[in-house]
């Protein structure tokens, strides 16, 4: 574990494009921590059939900061589905993430903040090269769909595709 991340089956650096991961695609594992040091796997959130929405953001990204709450309204009309949002920050100071958590309130988000302040994950595992960058994944790893930049993530066009999306128990 290097700078709480550990990186499971990174992809070849020539398996990567420069859009990265591909729909499709199995997503690799990978550990974080959280803002507390506690240890979370991907694999674990996917195991009991469960779709991940990871969201890679950081605190000096004013887009980022933009659609948290539009991303707090989505995991809470989702609550009760198999459904999990993952916002994984990319600030290479966790102080940065824990100050800005305390300024909006620790209540104001009911999905998991986890560190990734090397970019193990989001730049060597997942190819993202600008942010917000945002992943669903389906329960089999697979890659259903990637959003690169803000989202409404209330319009209901995405509600729509994710609901469609999620509806493919195969996945």
């Amino acid at each position: 574990m290097v700078g709480g991340v550990r990186a499971e089956n990174l992809p070849k650096s020539e398996s990567l494009s420069f859009e990265g991961l591909k729909v499709g695609q199995e997503v690799p594992n990978f550990e974080l921590t959280d803002l507390k040091g506690k240890t979370f796997r991907l694999y674990d959130f996917l195991k009991s059939g469960n779709f991940v929405l990871i969201n890679f953001w950081a605190t000096w990204c004013p887009p980022c900061l933009q659609e948290l709450p539009s991303m707090e309204l989505l995991n809470q009309s989702f609550k009760g589905e198999a459904f999990s949002i993952l916002a994984i920050s990319v600030d290479e100071q966790t102080q940065d993430v824990v100050n800005f958590i305390n300024q909006i309130g620790e209540r104001s988000l009911s999905f998991l903040v986890l560190l990734d302040p090397l970019k193990i994950v989001s730049q060597a595992q997942f190819g993202t090269q600008k942010y917000p960058e945002t992943f669903l994944i389906g329960p089999n790893l697979m890659l259903l769909e990637k959003y690169i930049g803000e989202r409404n993530w209330m319009d209901p066009r995405i509600i729509s595709q994710l609901k469609a999306l999620m509806s493919k128990k195969n996945q």
